[in-house]
């Protein structure tokens, strides 16, 4: 992976060349939606076959993932998916504030105040991440910041440990701060 001149963020996105941020999420040509790491391959053309291959399903861009979530798709791992791309894509108008304030001042992050609609989808994501088997305790730490409980935040952040100790650490300093905005952590 390709990770010159890359920006990370503590909630996950990751702006890179050559890096998808469409958590393999498809519409298939029939119009179902799914994830590419739930398709089995049935079979594999030649490199030399004549055959047309069929029509390949299609990313589905972030501008899409509202509309997906209201559509009312039952899957739970679509759901965490596309709840959590959308959580992304609705803190990328902060990103900009984030970068314009950090061009001028790199000793203060500029104020973040969720709208009712970020409040509701993290709220949402951290239900369904409840459930889920493998918890990403830093990403359940990362949506307890940015809705402003440090608290939570911090009890989190308490079991993410093990070898994220540099991201910890960046949390860490986050939570004892008080800042409760996506930032930029490494480029």
């Amino acid at each position: 992976m390709n990770y010159s001149g890359a920006e990370f963020w503590t909630d996950g996105r990751i702006f890179a060349p050559l890096v998808p941020n469409d958590d393999g999420v498809r519409r298939c040509v029939c119009g179902c939606y799914f994830l590419i790491r739930n398709a089995d391959q049935i079979a594999a053309l030649p490199r030399d076959s004549i055959i047309s291959p069929p029509e390949a399903a299609q990313r589905v861009p972030d501008a899409d993932t509202g509309a997906l979530l209201a559509s009312g798709i039952a899957d739970e791992d679509m759901l965490i998916v596309l709840r959590r791309r959308h959580w992304r894509q609705l803190n990328n108008p902060y990103r900009v504030v984030y970068r314009q304030h950090r061009e001028t001042d790199q000793s203060t992050f500029p104020t973040y105040e969720p709208t009712e609609a970020q409040r509701d989808n993290m709220t949402a994501l951290l239900g369904l991440l409840a459930t889920e088997g493998a918890v990403d305790w830093l990403e359940v730490s990362e949506l307890h910041r940015e809705l402003d409980q440090p608290q939570e935040a911090q009890s989190a952040l308490n079991r993410a440990g093990g070898l994220e100790k540099d991201r910890v650490a960046i949390w860490q300093k986050m939570i004892d701060e008080g800042f409760t905005g996506p930032m930029r952590y490494r480029l």
